[in-house]
């Protein structure tokens, strides 16, 4: 409020804008609009942002807290955005309203319309009747109840992106769900929810409803419209708007069975807007590494999906400036603009690692790092068939993945490849099927020729670190060796691995009988340290292996020594109730 005179007056501020995602793409591309749901950040549901950034200009819309500018100011606003050349806009829940609003009032600039669950369908719902109350909620419980009121919303931790990374360990999960909502409540203060919840969804509905009723003719981009709705979505009844907006558009419906209410995290817009309009990447970006979907799309991913569920992968990157070590990989120093990088580090009980690295590296950075692997894997029938290892369809998913045989050969390929980078493991097969008592041993060749090679090339490396799995799957009851000595069992592994290539001495593909641990697999750890060159060490290759190795081992012991303090560590039920209750990794210790 403000005073003139003796009487307040309301002073309506306008703080609604569009940021530009990446500004390379400024004037090189096509627009994108996005428009959020009700938290109006621009954080939440843009998980798409930096593969659409390839092919278009992503703009993201984000509101102040004391933003009250209505339906129509933000239609306005979006089409000043657009400009004359018009693009593309995608619109969610509250958004999906903004992006049918601006395409009904300039369709002539509109190339493609995306919305998904959209709240034209508010009126009908339950949570209209609902809504307007809780902001008129005492503050206290109003700054309480939002992580337990996001079920309402339809996905737990939908927010997670408006809340600012912690490393303290929370001391319970009451502790923890009442400081992620005290943040979300200052995030979205209740004065902001109401207005929005009356001037942007209801009001907003109701105009966009009135201009589909009123509407003459064909629209120029419905036969380029694309309804998504999400079959779990219990906040909206999303599946039958989304027929409702077709049957009176035109357009396609796509129903995600297994989507909940906040859904743009859970599709591949690229994907989608490939379907009605023709895309081209980015001159700058055209040999840029394939774009490739992590969703998993066979038994073997899913399983590696499961596994990372089960051991919540935590990582570590240190800075290459300051020696800081941060939670996360944002330190890497990727993508490769300069010279290209090798990954190296230990290898762990059975190799899982390699899988949640180039994972980790991929959803930060969207760049695929390939990585050698022994070739045996890459095979589509294991050479020890009928033993279940690898699990069936997992040299397809290698294959999918970019991975490669290990081999001088191929670290070459990849590091002249669109990447510029390789994960290299070069204990191999020996440290992935470790003897007894060798737990997170390193069993590296003698020969440094991986740093002469990275030498030859002026390539950087960056080692890293890795624990969780050698003492954290089971106890080994027969090792290799154990069961090549067996009579009839040792002379089949011996048959069938005779002609297998040998990278280290011992790296016979026979992977040890072990008993699971009583109580679950243990948490992995990871950790990223500071990249290194030749030069550092006058190109002395023997010194520079020796020092990758001590950083390495270093590195193990810290790691070891630190997840001592993470209540989650050893506790594979309390990570799982955790995880499953707010939808997060469970919080861990911290490096810094």
């Amino acid at each position: 409020f403000v005073w003139s005179g003796s009487q307040p007056r309301v002073e309506v501020r306008r703080e609604a804008a569009f940021d530009v995602y990446d500004e390379g793409a400024r004037g090189a591309a096509p627009k994108c609009l996005i428009f959020p749901g009700i938290d109006g950040s621009g954080k939440v549901g843009v998980a798409n942002c930096e593969a659409l950034s390839a092919y278009f200009d992503v703009r993201v819309l984000r509101l102040g807290e004391s933003d009250r500018s209505t339906h129509a100011e933000l239609v306005a606003l979006a089409t000043r955005e657009l400009g004359a050349e018009g693009g593309a806009v995608v619109g969610e829940s509250m958004g999906g309203v903004t992006a049918l609003g601006v395409a009904l009032a300039r369709p002539d600039l509109v190339s493609a319309l995306v919305v998904a669950n959209p709240a034209t369908s508010y009126d009908r719902a339950a949570i209209s009747r609902l809504a307007p109350a809780l902001p008129r909620l005492p503050s206290r419980l109003y700054s309480s109840l939002p992580s337990l009121v996001t079920p309402l919303f339809g996905k737990p931790g939908w927010f997670d992106g408006l809340l600012e990374e912690d490393d303290e360990t929370p001391a319970s999960l009451l502790e923890d769900i009442l400081k992620r909502s005290a943040a979300l409540s200052a995030a979205l203060p209740a004065a902001a929810l109401e207005w929005r919840e009356r001037e942007l969804v209801r009001a907003g509905a109701r105009e966009v409803n009135a201009l589909l009723a009123a509407r003459r003719g064909v629209l120029p981009w419905a036969e380029r419209a694309i309804f998504v709705a999400g079959g779990r979505d219990f906040v909206l009844p999303s599946v039958d708007e989304c027929r409702r907006l077709s049957r009176a558009i035109g357009g396609r419906v796509v129903v995600e069975e297994r989507a909940a209410h906040v859904i743009l995290d859970d599709v591949d817009l690229v994907e989608l807007l490939a379907t009605v309009v023709p895309l081209r990447r980015r001159p700058h970006l055209a040999d840029e590494t394939p774009r490739i979907s992590l969703e998993p799309t066979s038994d073997v991913e899913r399983l590696v999906t499961a596994a990372k569920k089960i051991v919540s992968p935590v990582f570590f990157s240190t800075s290459p400036d300051s020696g800081a070590v941060a939670r996360g990989v944002a330190n890497v120093p990727l993508p490769a603009s300069g010279p290209p990088l090798i990954f190296c580090g230990n290898h762990q009980l059975f190799g899982l690692d390699g899988p949640f690295i180039v994972e980790a590296l991929a959803r930060e950075f969207g760049v695929l790092v390939p990585s050698l692997v022994h070739p045996a894997l890459l095979d589509d029938v294991s050479p020890i068939s009928p033993v279940p290892y690898p699990y069936p369809g997992t040299g397809a998913m290698l294959r999918r993945f970019g991975c490669k045989p290990a081999g001088a050969r191929s670290l070459l390929a990849a590091l002249r490849g669109p990447a510029k980078a390789c994960l290299v493991f070069p204990g191999g097969a020996r440290e992935v099927f470790k003897r007894k008592g060798e737990a997170y041993e390193l069993r590296w060749p003698d020969d440094p020729a991986l740093v002469r090679l990275a030498a030859r090339l002026n390539a950087t490396i960056v080692p890293f670190s890795a624990v969780g799995a050698d003492d954290g799957i089971g106890t080994v009851l027969l090792d290799s060796d154990d069961l090549l000595d067996l009579p009839g069992l040792g002379d089949f592994y011996k048959n069938r691995t005779a002609d297998l290539p040998s990278f280290v001495d011992g790296d016979v593909f026979v992977p040890p009988l072990f008993l699971p641990r009583p109580n679950g697999p243990r948490r992995m750890y990871f950790l990223f340290h500071r990249p290194v060159t030749a030069a550092d060490y006058d190109h002395d290759a023997p010194a520079l292996y020796r020092a990758l190795q001590d950083t390495v081992k270093d590195g193990i012991a810290r790691l070891l020594d630190a997840r001592k303090r993470d209540p989650f560590e050893d506790n594979l039920l309390a990570r799982l109730t955790y995880e499953a209750t707010v939808a997060k990794a469970a919080p861990s210790v911290s490096l810094s």
